[in-house]
């Protein structure tokens, strides 16, 4: 089956017609042609809400895999939800952390076991940055040093396999018992180079190999409630 195929088979099995798309999506009648043709496939916004409409998973109507139902192949259903609501079709669950504080020496692993809060990420988002929902976390940023990248109290979503450090790219990190976000950048001999965006008020931090030691990165920022 391809794309086309599924799009008719949800239609028909919803008691639904062309012009309940266009509705949807406010794609033209000739775009839902080309798409029910299988001449193009939805994508982006309009595959979401698409999906929304015939009530399945973006990603089983765009490439079959997976089931109708399924959040997502790789995801687990969740229990609980942010705000009590159930998830959309095109969301994934991920563990979200109001206030973190890292003590000197706690094991990262308890700490991210230890809530039940969840938060809402777009699958197309997960998609897009080619990252599974399973190794996501999320967390609040407090403070004004990464302004104005990151706004103070703002929701970040980190890739927790995203570990080896590119220069220049923003990263979850403990160091002297504190929960860090900001850019990293390697220096010779395996020193590391700490840097806000706010830079006047917050001067960068060479680290030596030794001190570097002790940095442990959680992993890359890869998205906030406004994409970075």
């Amino acid at each position: 089956m391809e794309t086309s195929d599924r799009i008719r088979q949800r239609l028909k099995e919803l008691g639904l017609k062309s012009v309940d798309i266009s509705k949807a999506t406010s794609i033209s009648s000739g775009g839902v042609s080309h798409w029910l043709n299988g001449n193009s496939s939805p994508r982006g916004e309009n595959l979401l809400k698409l999906s929304k409409l015939l009530q399945c998973n973006p990603e089983w109507l765009l490439t079959g895999k997976g089931t109708i139902s399924d959040l997502h192949p790789d995801l687990e259903r969740a229990d609980i939800y942010e705000n009590g609501d159930p998830p959309a079709h095109h969301e994934a669950l991920v563990p979200f952390f109001e206030e973190i504080q890292l003590a000197a020496g706690a094991g990262l692993a308890s700490i991210f076991d230890s809530t039940t809060e969840k938060a809402r990420i777009n699958l197309d988002v997960l998609s897009t940055q080619g990252v599974p929902a399973g190794a996501v976390v999320s967390c609040r940023v407090s403070g004004d040093s990464m302004e104005s990248k990151i706004s103070d109290g703002a929701k970040i979503f980190i890739d927790t396999r995203s570990t080896k450090i590119t220069d220049g790219k923003i990263y979850a990190l403990e160091y002297g018992g504190l929960l860090r976000v900001k850019y990293l950048y390697r220096l010779p001999f395996n020193g590391i180079r700490i840097r806000s965006e706010n830079s006047t008020d917050y001067p960068d931090e060479d680290l030596s190999a030794e001190d570097a030691k002790h940095v442990r990165i959680i992993g890359r920022v890869f998205w906030q409630e406004s994409a970075l």
